[in-house]
């Protein structure tokens, strides 16, 4: 009898697992189509999320820009190749605007003389460090804010994906910024 329950307790811990793997098993093209629709809504609501955040830099890049006279016709390198390949390749697009600006930034931190980054700090360019220096010399604040903006939405984007029409705000608030900084560059180097 002690046999007996010994081997009913060992199989009502197996039911369960058993149950599932059979479940699993048996219904496995229902299975896999239930999580590719999950991860699709995952990355559709991410590529949300990159979008709003893409959004909302380039409102602030296009603050930046209504509030100055432009005195070039400045435009980001290869923006209309970028525009272009985020129908098909978003994140790719992104990631080459992201770095077309950020090589302006290093062109503009070594031709002001500042720091790329905060004392104590170590690494690449400090982006937020180096947007409030610029706005400290007279850069709009809101490019300042947009480039902050931009940089944190291009972090995020390794995990959260990017729209066609997420990188397309992106690059167009990388061509904005690009312009303010190139114009705040040639007002500095009139004045020196």
């Amino acid at each position: 009898m002690e046999i007996a329950k010994l081997v009913l307790e060992f199989l009502k811990v197996l039911v369960w697992p058993a149950v599932t793997l059979f479940v699993l098993v048996f219904f496995r093209a229902e299975t896999r189509d239930l999580f590719q629709r999950l991860r699709s809504l995952r990355g559709g609501i991410a590529e949300a999320e990159f979008a709003e955040q893409a959004a909302q830099a380039r409102e602030e890049s296009e603050l930046a820009v209504a509030g100055a006279a432009p005195s070039t016709d400045v435009v980001l390198p290869f923006r209309d190749e970028l525009l272009s390949a985020a129908r098909s390749k978003p994140e790719g697009a992104v990631r080459q605007a992201w770095q077309t600006l950020e090589r302006q930034l290093e062109d503009v931190v070594f031709a002001l003389g500042l720091k790329r980054r905060a004392r104590g700090h170590i690494g690449p360019l400090n982006v937020d460090y180096v947007a409030s220096r610029l706005v400290a010399l007279g850069l709009p604040q809101s490019a300042g804010s947009a480039l902050v903006d931009l940089r944190r939405a291009r972090a995020q984007i390794y995990e959260l994906g990017a729209s066609s029409e997420g990188a397309r705000d992106f690059i167009e608030a990388c061509n904005n910024i690009y312009r303010q900084v190139a114009e705040f560059l040639a007002s500095q180097e009139k004045a020196a």
